[in-house]
């Protein structure tokens, strides 16, 4: 796939925008008129050499605080 400058530079502000690969894909489709896959959206990013900025999952600290099994009574199965 051929991109102009102009196309290259649009992708490049909505990674900057910090749109999702997803995001990127629907506009790359309305506004370049260009159907991609969602494989080839993240190796059209990873060719342009940019980093899309992902949200930063809270870390899970359930697992964390839940309070310690006590070990089952002997003869109990």
């Amino acid at each position: 796939m051929k991109l102009d400058d102009a196309q290259k530079q649009k992708i490049s502000a909505w990674i900057a925008e910090g749109l999702k690969l997803s995001d990127i894909q629907k506009r790359i489709a309305s506004e370049l008129g260009l159907t991609l896959t969602y494989m080839d959206t993240r190796l059209l990013v990873d060719d342009l050499k940019l980093v899309p900025s992902d949200p930063v999952r809270p870390k899970d600290d359930k697992l964390a605080t839940l309070p310690a099994l006590a070990p089952a009574p002997a003869g109990v199965a």
